[in-house]
């Protein structure tokens, strides 16, 4: 067996990643995944952005959308915009009955379940990924179907010294945290990925996910191993061509 390709924010080598080409460009190329991050507006707007704040138009968590001028709006796609292109390119390349699944990752609290939702209303795969313990207990919760992933590798800004090394021995030993959680995977940065902690989810019938991966030596050593379910990658053009090698 080997990992299936998720293509990060789209992929940027057709197109500049998160935007809707390139979304488009991954579902024209029958992409098995394609991620994206999705954040939630003041105004309950759900937008596919990954950064909580862009030039020019501020924080995210701000932002009534609504009174976003038209000229920024591209900047700024929708939860529907970007179902609407993946329709449109399967559609148009005769791929509608090779839907690609939607791997979300959910950034902040607090809009999981519609998000969820929506996306399930498609009748696509769908796998959810987050770094927030929490977020993983409410999705868990209302559709069992949904393999819900815990993400190992959370950005420590502002937590303090302290408040760092707790959470990175969280990361290394993260076996509580999955227990009471209750995902149903992972989503590790690599670094984190250690063959330890793929066995334990192995034997627990737990997904495994990998990211990011960009280098050709990176792609060809995950892409391999039997206990990896799914490789992240900005790259997914070259990472289809080399696991096609393997």
């Amino acid at each position: 067996m080997v990992a299936e390709v998720s293509w990060h924010r789209g992929g940027k080598e057709l197109a500049p990643s998160a935007t809707l080409a390139a979304f488009e460009s991954a579902a024209e190329r029958g992409a098995e995944w394609i991620e994206a991050d999705v954040r939630a507006t003041r105004d309950g707007r759900l937008v596919c952005v990954h950064d909580p704040w862009l030039p020019r138009i501020g924080g995210i968590a701000d932002l009534d959308y609504e009174a976003l001028p038209p000229t920024r709006r591209a900047e700024v796609p929708t939860l529907e915009e970007f179902l609407a292109v993946l329709d449109a390119a399967e559609a148009r390349t005769g791929r509608a009955g090779l839907r690609s699944g939607i791997h979300l990752d959910l950034k902040g609290t607090g809009r999981e379940v519609t998000a969820i939702a929506a996306l399930r209303r498609t009748g696509r795969r769908l796998l959810v990924t987050t770094l927030h313990d929490e977020n993983v207990v409410v999705p868990r919760a209302i559709p069992p179907d949904v393999p819900v992933c815990l993400s190992l590798g959370r950005p420590g800004t502002g937590l303090g010294i302290i408040g760092n090394l707790r959470l990175r021995a969280s990361e290394i030993w993260p076996y509580p945290r999955l227990r009471r959680c209750g995902a149903n995977g992972i989503a590790a940065m690599y670094l984190l990925a250690r063959p330890g902690l793929r066995r334990w989810c192995r034997k627990r019938h737990m997904m495994v996910l990998v990211w990011t991966i960009d280098s050709t030596v990176g792609l060809r050593r995950w892409l391999s191993p039997r206990d990896v379910d799914i490789v992240t990658t900005d790259r997914p053009v070259v990472a289809l061509r080399l696991r096609d090698g393997l």
